[in-house]
């Protein structure tokens, strides 16, 4: 058998790039009998470059010679692409046996693009956003230095959207990278100088920053994570989880950023004084970071869940298609039974109203008996 392997030859700084490499060394090594062929992505785009694209350097793709039908290994933010087909992003969906994915899996309902209507991705793992911060963060993890607890949480980062909104917030310390950069190690150095570290949501919910706190050693704190990783990062272990699950998604974005900002701040005070529950969780982020959230750890969990054997015999599309249209024929059932529901209340209402009517009714008649005898009592009394 032989696979096609397509992945990015430069950009090996990258960690992603780096992963890839690894993962085609390992893969190696464990189907010596399979043919690899490299097919570098650079020479696939044709001089044209958009993120999400079939080669993108987003993408590492493990294609059989034969029948075309491909694995794909990726950290790209929006995973809801890789179910379109057309020029601008040449997937072709109907082939794809599997997407494994660094970035993991979650459904939210505020950002519906994270709803997977054909393929629903194996999760793996993530890493740090540059292959020399792996380098870096052990040489200031060994420093061991006195580390405080700002009195507010603090970010420095790209700002859109939420990020944006916080950074008027002068409860929080949110500084704009781009308009004041540092050096991989002068922001790492920031980082390691504090015991607590506040990160907000990336473009796919997990951060390159959250893997760099918990590879410092430090404990980070953030909204509560419906990511699901092949091992998992849990609340209050390996990170300090802030719930945010039971705030009104229904609100108006800024209404509901202010309750999320709240929450947020609220755990954040809870928290910043308890020196032992901070190690704590910082000791066991730095554990699963070891394990899980290095270059060399992300390419040994994509291998092991890599199965060449098999992926070629597995139409996933169809699988996948069928749990969708199940999960289709649920909701008409759910929305059947609501409106059921909605028609009960509403006769109910309707006999409520005709027996409130009929109560009102009564009521007034009994009142004009009782004028009627008011009436009478008075007469009565005048003839006395």
């Amino acid at each position: 058998m032989q696979i096609n392997v397509y992945m990015n030859k430069s950009g090996a700084e990258n960690t992603w790039v780096a992963v890839f490499h690894k993962i085609y060394d390992g893969l190696e090594k464990k189907y010596p009998e399979v043919t690899f062929k490299v097919i570098y992505s650079e020479y696939m785009r044709g001089g044209t470059w958009n993120d999400g694209t079939k080669y993108s350097w987003d993408f590492m793709i493990l294609e059989h010679n034969w029948t075309k039908r491909y694995i794909v290994i990726s950290y790209w933010d929006y995973i809801e692409e890789l179910s379109l087909d057309g020029s601008m992003f040449f997937w072709k969906v109907h082939d794809c046996s599997e997407i494994i994915t660094g970035l993991g899996t979650f459904t939210d309902a505020r950002r519906k693009r994270y709803r997977y209507p054909i393929i629903e991705p194996t999760p793996f793992s993530y890493v740090c956003q540059r292959t020399d911060a792996e380098r870096l963060i052990e040489v200031l993890y060994k420093e061991k230095n006195e580390k405080k607890v700002p009195d507010k949480p603090s970010f420095r980062g790209r700002l859109y959207r939420f990020r944006t909104y916080l950074s008027k917030n002068p409860n929080y310390d949110i500084i704009c990278s781009a308009k004041h950069p540092l050096s991989l190690f002068d922001y790492l150095s920031e980082l390691n100088d504090d015991l607590i570290n506040f990160s907000i949501d990336g473009q796919a919910e997990i951060c390159h920053r959250d893997i760099e706190v918990m590879g410092l050693g430090n404990a980070l704190i953030r909204t509560k994570l419906k990511t699901k990783l092949h091992n998992p990062l849990i609340p209050n272990h390996h990170y300090i989880s802030v719930d945010v699950d039971d705030i009104d998604f229904d609100l108006s974005e800024k209404l509901y950023w202010r309750a999320v900002s709240d929450r947020i701040l609220k755990r954040y005070n809870e928290v910043k004084d308890d020196i032992e529950f901070l190690k704590f969780i910082g000791a066991n982020g730095r554990k699963w970071y070891k394990e899980n959230g290095t270059v060399k750890q992300n390419a040994r969990i994509a291998v092991e869940l890599i199965d060449l054997d098999n992926f070629d015999k597995r139409d996933y599309f169809s699988e996948q298609k069928k749990l969708f249209d199940e999960s289709i024929n649920k909701a008409k059932m759910d929305s059947s039974i609501i409106a059921r529901e909605k028609k009960t209340i509403k006769e109910r209402r309707v006999d409520l109203d005709v027996e409130l009517d009929r109560l009102l009714g009564e009521r007034q008649g009994a009142r004009k008996e009782q004028e009627l005898l008011m009436v009478e009592r008075i007469k009565l009394n005048k003839e006395r």
